[in-house]
């Protein structure tokens, strides 16, 4: 039997006296004892609700970043001087200068990996950069960069990166998912989602042929889009069977909404602080 558990150290809401919430998000999943952080929020806030809540980040193991934005990188440095061995797993490609747009012009903040442009010589030896999956352990994989095949969702991000000097459109190929098979399917860890959840479900699928979908958690980038999309997107989590839900951080409270309508006890819905045994 594998014992599968979640807990939320950053998300956008909080609900507990005593925690803090920041736009980003943080999870640390316990694999039988192989415990992985997922993503750091955009500050040390992961860090201190870790604290309140008496748990010892020196316990993890290893730690993934979904992509190179700020909100799910900007705490690495935090993590790094509390626990001084896990290795860092990042897609090679996560380090560019990042920057949002409004009405098709980029804005002059970089929303990239904060810690890029300071000194990283602390850590930068526990960087493992990559771009194929990784297998973590035997039932544990690190996607690498999530391919695209759903047409609903290649829509154009409003974002750019800089490459070479120049703007160009960012696709946020980057992003990466974590992939644990347990006894009731597979359950499937995102950041942001900005490949396309689908897109990141059937990856998975790809991964672990023939293998049910137990859960799905983590952001899913539906705040904003349309209903046409969101639609489409609703329907194939009822057609791939996905059992379980967790729409975290960037997935939208009206994305939320309309999905809980259609799929019902099928979403679970979580902010900092709380914890979801998955597996036992």
């Amino acid at each position: 039997m594998l014992l599968l558990e979640l807990k939320i150290l950053v998300e956008n809401q909080v609900n507990r006296r005593g925690l803090l919430a920041e736009h980003g998000l943080s999870m640390l999943i316990n694999i039988d004892g192989f415990y992985v952080l997922f993503d750091t929020g955009q500050t040390g806030v992961f860090a201190y609700n870790a604290e309140q809540d008496q748990i010892d980040l020196r316990c993890v193991d290893l730690v993934v970043l979904s992509h190179g934005h700020y909100d799910h990188t900007g705490g690495l440095p935090v993590f790094c001087r509390l626990n001084k061995d896990a290795p860092v797993y990042i897609h090679q490609e996560a380090f560019y200068e990042r920057f949002n747009s409004s009405q098709g012009e980029p804005l002059d903040e970089n929303i990239g990996i904060p810690w890029v442009r300071e000194n990283m010589d602390d850590f930068k030896h526990r960087i493992r950069t990559h771009t194929e999956p990784v297998q973590i352990q035997k039932n544990v994989v690190l996607s690498g960069e999530v391919v695209r095949t759903v047409r609903f969702e290649d829509d154009s991000p409003n974002f750019f990166l800089k490459k070479d000097g120049k703007l160009v459109a960012d696709r946020v190929w980057d992003e990466q998912f974590l992939l644990v098979k347990g006894e009731q399917g597979i359950y499937i860890f995102v950041g942001c989602g900005h490949p396309g959840i689908i897109n990141c479900i059937k990856s998975a699928m790809n991964l672990f042929p023939n293998e049910e979908i137990a859960a799905v958690i983590g952001g899913m980038h539906l705040k904003n889009i349309g209903s046409a999309r969101l639609e489409a997107t609703i329907q194939q989590f009822m057609e791939l069977g996905v059992k379980r839900i967790v729409p975290l951080h960037c997935t939208g409270p009206h994305a939320v909404w309309e999905m809980k309508k259609a799929l019902k006890e099928r979403i679970t819905y979580l902010v900092c602080g709380d914890e979801l045994v998955l597996e036992t």
